[in-house]
């Protein structure tokens, strides 16, 4: 008996001959199974048969051989697994007896194998079901989004033929798809599909989240699509991928799921819902992890310039911990006449401001330095490794002189000022004492006018920028 699987061909089943004479035949049981009818020839000798090449080819090899009937092995639904085959060594006219043995041997191949594919089907799918419980329990947790993703890849690599899986993330531009999760593959591999921009050709899960739909790749050498990553594939052993789009909860792409087999192949059915719960689950686990992410953000960030909050501020200010040759400062920073940005070019002009004088003090500020906004046109820094007073007013002088510089508003250069309060923080005093000291440092410099900034001790020193 001949079970076929796609290109594989297995010898379940062999009586009266052995594995070398039953060779040159096997076209026959395949050609069976092909076509799910009955073949009967009482002497290959004489018949042509389309099949038979590897008969014709080789006479020697097939003496004894002669007459040949095989039926297909079907399940109850119709199903062909394969061919229950007889041959005989002479010529031969087979009797409705006989091809009746033959069809009812078959029929209780068939039997045996669907009963033992139900018992293995069931224990699969209590396998499925316990991995997905725990790959649900893992996001549910909040893991990590990473460990998630590994999760959700083994559990489908434990039931997927030799499969290798890897998930690739939407970039922040929504134009490539960067690494999430591969356990499996070589990190070569990963490394050189890092980066994959989304489009027609983008091989391995560009194609897929450019059309937002399963690509199916059987053959990796010849796939166009493949073009720009075929040799990188190839050097690794995958010779097949299908790829499908992992979406969101509102139908948008938050990336891709690809599973990689080292022979040409298609998947099966199974596979195919195997992936696709694969992908959901990974969807699951990212929308959850941005969700955790953005409940950070508007805990932490200010909404409109991206900047952190006040709460952020008062937690370094009251965390700090410097060396003892470094002083932490604080800088309180107020924009100079804001009110008339608002009411001469509007609000949205004034919100456009703040975005730009946030992003262009992230610039200049050296990493470590806490940059936030306290609110309205108000902004602070909190900055460490200052070494003593004159490197601190030499930061304020810098402030200032960065921030002189115009800003484009709808294409219009805006000049500002601003009024900076300076304190040095004393490590025992709290930060909403050091806070309120350098806010009353800038309004010594707003009193005198603006335009300068004022360090917080008992002699104001304000020193006015240049025009």
């Amino acid at each position: 008996m001949l079970l076929v699987n796609g290109p594989r061909e297995t010898v379940k089943s062999l009586a009266g001959l052995d594995l070398r004479e039953l060779r040159p035949t096997r076209a026959l049981c395949r050609r069976v199974f092909e076509t799910g009818r009955v073949l009967v020839i009482p002497d290959t000798r004489r018949e042509a048969v389309a099949a038979m090449t590897d008969l014709t080819s080789d006479r020697d090899s097939v003496a004894g051989l002669t007459a040949f009937a095989g039926m297909p092995v079907r399940t109850g639904d119709r199903r062909t697994l394969g061919s229950f085959c007889a041959f005989d060594a002479v010529p031969r006219t087979w009797t409705k007896v006989e091809l009746g043995i033959l069809e009812s041997f078959a029929a209780t191949a068939a039997a045996g194998i669907e009963l033992r594919l139900s018992r293995f089907m069931a224990a699969r799918a209590a396998s499925l079901s316990e991995g997905h419980s725990a790959v649900l329990r893992d996001v549910a947790r909040g893991v990590g989004l990473k460990h998630a993703l590994e999760a959700i890849v083994k559990h489908v690599e434990r039931h997927a033929c030799e499969g290798v899986g890897s998930v690739l993330l939407l970039s922040d531009d929504g134009r490539r798809l960067q690494h999430g999760a591969a356990p499996s593959l070589p990190a070569a591999y990963n490394m050189a599909i890092d980066g994959a921009e989304i489009g027609i050709d983008g091989g391995p899960g560009g194609t897929a989240a450019h059309l937002g739909e399963l690509v199916i790749t059987s053959d990796i050498a010849t796939d166009p699509r493949w073009a720009n990553y075929r040799h990188v594939a190839l050097e690794h052993g995958l010779r097949a991928c299908w790829s499908i789009p992992v979406f969101a909860s509102d139908g948008t792409v938050l990336g891709t799921l690809a599973f990689y087999y080292r022979e040409v192949r298609t998947p099966t059915d199974m596979e195919l819902g195997l992936i696709e719960d694969a992908a959901a689950l990974a969807g699951i686990a990212i929308e959850r992890e941005r969700t955790q992410r953005t409940l950070v953000d508007h805990a932490t960030r200010d909404p409109l310039t991206g900047l952190w909050n006040r709460r952020v501020m008062l937690h370094h200010l009251n965390r700090r911990r410097s060396p003892s040759d470094e002083l932490a400062v604080v800088y309180f920073i107020d924009i100079d006449h804001f009110k008339l940005v608002n009411d001469t070019l509007g609000h949205r002009a004034g919100d456009a401001l703040l975005q730009a004088v946030a992003a262009r003090l992230e610039r200049i500020t050296r990493e470590g330095d806490v940059v936030t906004r306290l609110g309205g046109d108000e902004m602070a820094i909190f900055a460490t490794g200052v070494t003593n007073r004159q490197e601190a007013e030499a930061c304020a002088r810098r402030l200032l002189h960065a921030l002189e510089a115009p800003f484009e508003l709808a294409g219009t250069p805006l000049q500002i000022r601003v009024s900076v309060g300076v304190v040095i923080a004393d490590p025992h005093t709290s930060g909403e004492t050091l806070l309120h000291a350098a806010d009353k440092a800038m309004y010594r410099v707003k009193s005198a006018g603006g335009n300068g900034y004022a360090i917080f001790d008992d002699m104001p020193h304000a020193s006015r920028s240049s025009a």
